[in-house]
């Protein structure tokens, strides 16, 4: 299966560029190039950012190992579990490393 999540991410990344394409050319049709076309830019406007919505949910809800670890994990022990994997936790998190929780501080 990640042939097929590589696949997607690669069109999922090529997506965003037609997105922002599509949206110069709408605002560009709105603004008053091309009157007779501003219905048409807007649907495929709407269209491209459809289907990049739905590509990037693919990814991130079936396809991408990260997201499946973080759900076994999630099931398995709660939100607690994630703390306890420094994979799952951004870079700024982990670079700070442990912290003292609120509640251990003295007074």
């Amino acid at each position: 299966m990640s042939e097929l999540y590589e696949l997607l991410l690669i069109v999922h990344s090529f997506t965003r560029w037609w997105v922002l394409l599509a949206c110069a050319g709408t605002v560009a049709y709105a603004l008053g190039v091309g009157k007779a076309h501003t219905a048409l830019a807007g649907r495929v406007f709407v269209l491209s950012v459809d289907l990049q919505v739905l590509l990037g949910m693919s990814l991130y809800l079936e396809l991408s190992p990260l997201a499946r670890a973080a759900r076994q994990l999630w099931v398995a022990g709660g939100f607690r579990a994630f703390w306890a994997q420094p994979e799952l936790r951004s870079r700024r998190d982990r670079a700070a490393g442990p912290r003292a929780s609120p509640r251990s501080r003295t007074k």
